[in-house]
């Protein structure tokens, strides 16, 4: 609904100056403005659904790092689809059990997989790796990609998951 309402605004304020209309009164012309300007923010955040699926899957544990997670929803934006999380967040015991290094970033906060189909992956990680994430391990098999801002510290790939 947000995002009807977003369109809305700034049609209010395109229209006008496309067709060489003066667009209304200038009060109407400012409230579209500021309604467009209050909710642009809010459409590069995470949303609810979003944050929930970056929680530990066996335990709940929650603490994404905020600077990544900023991060995530700027990606979010450029991509211009939702992003859907397989991994975030984990506990040492759920890390262990699906097969993670001990110092992986998914024990901080700082790495998540995201769902991506193996023929979108190329172009995925691309703009990933433009947006600052490091570590981009993309994963054909599993349609997945993995993200993280840090480089990774060992030299097998398999092993940051």
């Amino acid at each position: 609904m947000e995002v009807w309402k977003l369109l809305v605004a700034l049609a209010a304020l395109v229209v006008p100056l496309l067709t060489g209309e003066s667009g209304g009164t200038p009060g109407r012309r400012a409230k579209a403005t500021a309604e467009a300007s209050r909710m642009l923010p809010a459409l590069a955040e995470l949303d609810a659904r979003q944050m929930e699926s970056l929680r530990c899957r066996c335990c709940g544990a929650a603490g994404m790092d905020a600077v990544f997670l900023k991060k995530l929803a700027e990606l979010q934006a450029s991509w211009k689809k939702r992003l859907t999380f397989t991994s975030g967040r984990r506990c040492p015991r759920h890390n262990a059990r699906v097969g993670g290094v001990p110092h992986s970033r998914h024990l901080t906060g700082q790495a998540a997989d995201v769902a991506i189909g193996a023929r979108e992956q190329a172009r995925f990680c691309a703009l990933a790796r433009r947006l600052g994430f490091r570590s981009v391990l993309p994963d054909p098999r599993r349609n997945y990609v993995h993200l993280s801002l840090e480089a990774l510290r060992e030299c097998s790939a398999k092993r940051e998951r």
